[in-house]
């Protein structure tokens, strides 16, 4: 792991304004860096290694730092479940979820989907900004 490079650009992301997307592309190419060394061809299986090594040796749960209706959760919630307080319930257990929608946000932002002219895409970044932060604090890269 270049321990070196992720610090970089978590510095750079320490930097920028709070849930910025400057903040979030810097932090979202630390990730991209930390989740890149685990071994798979497709990129979801690499997110899925990481996220799951991170939780397991840290007891990491990024539902601590984002709202009960934060717009990022509400995209990993049940769509079975009609009752929201059931729905959240649920999607406190898939950690891996949440994580691969942190990697639509970085696709949407990336090749043009998102527009920050609306609240809903200020709040997606916002929440992806405080999950990769407190991961980065977790496993001690500040």
């Amino acid at each position: 792991m270049n321990i070196d490079f992720i610090r970089e650009w978590v510095d750079r992301a320490n930097t920028g304004e709070e849930g910025s997307v400057f903040q979030f592309v810097c932090y979202y190419i630390a990730f991209n860096s930390l989740y890149d060394e685990e071994q798979g061809r497709k990129e979801f299986d690499r997110i899925t290694k990481c996220v799951k090594n991170i939780h397991s040796q840290y007891g990491f749960n990024p539902y601590d730092y984002i709202n009960a209706d934060s717009e990022l959760l509400k995209g990993v919630m049940s769509e079975r479940s009609h009752n929201r307080t059931d729905a959240g319930k649920l999607a406190r257990h898939n950690i891996v979820e949440l994580y691969k929608s942190l990697y639509y946000v970085r696709c949407n932002l990336f090749h043009g989907a998102k527009s920050m002219d609306y609240a809903r895409s200020k709040g997606l970044v916002r929440d992806c900004c405080a999950i990769l932060r407190s991961l980065f604090n977790t496993i001690g890269i500040q």
